[in-house]
């Protein structure tokens, strides 16, 4: 990581008490903001934490004061620390501010614990403190073409110093390109209260892309598409994991009009259209969404045809289980989490509970399979929450695992349900991700794209996606 020095502060701090921390008495950076800054409020609870004191890392949301409980925080902040004491010695700096470029929140090396350890071991500091500017709390901030470095470095001190060590004398703010800022395009509120953002950015390479980001779960991008300068919908298969996903569907249940398929999840429903587009509006398709709103969301702004679908059904994707409904060739669960705090993302814990997971193998045709969606911060949050699919048989013959995108946090897991629910030796020999079945679904994956318009030469790379799958080690006895 290649960052540049923005700016030194620190030099005339002073003590205050309480949970207030060190204040700058005296900052030109106020007078210069073009925004009068903020005073902010957050929810960290530990002020001045030594080093090693935080464990692996803890997060703070910040606040402007003056808001009410309900609104969007301003800024999202992460703090990591060294943790190997030897590490520490060769440091030159005990914590730096790190302001995340924009457009790039979600990217493993800026959402993840490892990830940001990479950045501190590049700036060669003891503590890392990484700065979002994803929050939506203030759209001047957020979607504003410019920022002004110091006015964010004013408005932070207070509580970038009340993270830092007590030991820090100067704290040095970095950064990269702080990226183009993204266009809202629409924001409002879903049925269960959060907040939704319609976002749209251009990268470097000339590409426009429309996003779909919860208030609640900026860490996560529920939908990207590409459009063109008109608006019109180019492409809706821009998410890697997207395309993980469409490569094991197509190897293994051929998308074709004989296929049925649930997912569970229409975000702005480009997994949606992309599965109908490709199996040529032939395969059956059910979709369980939860709030009616995003359904319109993803009508409104991403291309999505609700009379495409076999049904689109607005219900809880963790009860439609309850009872068995159809023999599916394949169910694909690809849900936020509205309460990332616990590590994972994507899905909620109980979408993982075995009681669900059963549910799940019990609607499925024998040989069927199962995908997950995946995204946690913590790889111990991630293999606890693999864990149950690999300690059930009888519910699973196997599990393989794909992380689609090394810049990404996002992991699709497959799982299959054994030829028959008391699983023997033999038939757990015949599951899909054997080495023979396993080449077999590649074949077919190849044979099925020649039929597909535009598809032959495997633009989007599913093969090679779906020859990165990896068996997960057995889990259970």
């Amino acid at each position: 990581v290649v960052a540049v020095l923005v700016t030194t502060m620190g030099k005339k701090s002073k003590r205050r008490g309480g949970n207030k921390g060190r204040i700058i008495e005296d900052s030109n950076a106020v007078r210069e903001a073009k925004i009068e800054p903020r005073a902010l409020r957050h929810d960290c609870d530990i002020a001045n934490p030594a080093l090693g004191e935080i464990g692996e890392s803890f997060e703070v949301n910040v606040y402007a004061r003056s808001d009410d409980e309900f609104a969007q925080p301003l800024y999202r902040v992460t703090v990591v620390d060294t943790i190997a004491i030897e590490d520490q010695k060769k440091r030159e700096h005990e914590a730096c501010c790190f302001i995340v470029p924009r457009g790039k929140e979600c990217a493993y090396l800026y959402s993840s614990v490892e990830g940001l350890r990479q950045i501190a071991a590049s700036a060669k500091c003891k503590r890392l403190i990484a700065v979002k500017l994803d929050g939506r709390g203030r759209t001047e901030l957020a979607f504003d073409p410019e920022i002004d470095m110091s006015f964010l470095q004013s408005e932070l001190e207070p509580l970038v110093l009340l993270l830092a060590p007590t030991t820090s004398e100067k704290i040095t703010f970095l950064t990269t390109d702080t990226g183009a800022a993204p266009t809202l395009l629409a924001t409002g509120k879903t049925m269960s209260g959060d907040t939704y953002f319609v976002e749209q950015y251009e990268t470097k390479d000339k590409q426009i892309i429309r996003r779909l980001v919860f208030g609640s779960n900026t860490n996560v991008l529920q939908t990207e598409v590409e459009v063109s300068k008109k608006g019109a919908i180019k492409n809706t298969l821009v998410s890697r994991y997207h395309a993980a996903i469409t490569s094991g569907l197509a190897a293994f249940s051929k998308l074709t009009k004989d296929s049925n398929i649930c997912l569970i999840g229409l975000g702005g429903g480009a997994l949606a259209s992309t599965l109908l587009d490709l199996s040529q509006r032939q395969t059956k398709l059910t979709v369980i969404e939860l709030d009616q709103v995003i359904v319109s969301v993803a009508q409104d702004w991403f291309g999505f045809r609700t009379e495409d679908t076999k049904q689109i059904l607005v219900t809880d994707g963790l009860t439609f289980f309850d009872e068995i409904h159809d023999n599916y060739d394949a169910i694909v669960v690809d849900v936020d989490a509205k309460n990332p705090g616990v590590g994972l993302s994507c899905p909620p814990v109980t979408f993982l509970q075995s009681d669900y997971l059963c549910k799940l193998a019990r609607s499925l045709k024998n040989g069927g399979l199962i995908v997950y969606n995946l995204v946690a911060r913590d790889p111990k949050a991630l293999n606890a929450a693999i864990g149950p699919m690999g300690s059930f048989p009888t519910n699973f013959a196997d599990v393989a695992v794909l992380r689609p995108d090394p810049d990404d946090l996002n992991v699709t897991v497959f799982a299959t349900r054994p030829f028959a629910l008391a699983a023997t030796a033999m038939n757990m020999e015949e599951c899909i991700f054997s080495e023979h079945t396993f080449q077999n679904a590649r074949k077919s994956l190849a044979s099925w794209l020649v039929d597909i318009p535009n598809m032959a030469t495997d633009p989007y790379d599913l093969i090679d996606l779906f020859a990165k799958l990896r068996k997960l080690p057995s889990l259970h006895p």
